[in-house]
């Protein structure tokens, strides 16, 4: 079963998200609200028990990806024209699933793009039933990125380079 989690902020968008779900026969006990929470730790933890972040194309995760890929959670994005639409697919460039078991399972044709960021709207829906739907994917992914977290295979006096085809190719950033 998923559930939607969402911030309640404002707390009177919540009762309008629960009648347009209703209105679109999904019962509004599908969608979860919380508060801030101003207990690092505890939000971290708290977090820590989605199997996936949905990266929001409008505004794009930024420090609450960050908070995500600290926590081990990864992350489905879509990354738009605006900066502010591309931090999710920054984040996830830099940081995410190179593992060619992962890739090959998870090819979409779209090699140059992170196995979890989506070209399209349509292949953003299909990442999140795909990734919900196949065991393989939904743990693998979360232990790759885990392993991540770790330490391993994360060579931190790597050359920086933007390799992001949304960025214009690759260039040294010295």
């Amino acid at each position: 079963t998923a559930y939607l989690w969402l911030l309640r902020h404002p707390v009177e968008g919540e009762e309008h998200i629960k009648l347009e779900l209703q209105a679109r026969g999904i019962f509004s006990s599908r969608v979860l609200f919380s508060d801030f929470e101003n207990d690092k730790v505890y939000y971290l933890v708290r977090t820590s028990v989605c199997d996936t972040i949905l990266d929001s194309p409008l505004w794009s995760a930024g420090a609450t990806g960050l908070d995500a890929y600290w926590s081990g959670v990864p992350i489905i994005g879509l990354a738009g024209d605006r900066t502010v639409e591309r931090l999710g697919a920054s984040l996830m460039t830099a940081t995410y699933y190179n593992r060619s078991q992962l890739r090959e399972r998870f090819d979409r044709g779209q090699t140059m793009m992170p196995p979890m960021m989506a070209v399209d709207m349509k292949d953003y829906e299909d990442l999140a039933v795909a990734t919900q739907s196949d065991p393989y994917l939904k743990v693998g992914i979360r232990m790759e990125l885990l392993r991540k977290i770790a330490g391993e295979n994360f060579d931190v006096d790597a050359k920086p380079v933007v390799r992001h085809p949304l960025e214009g190719g690759q260039f040294d950033i010295q």
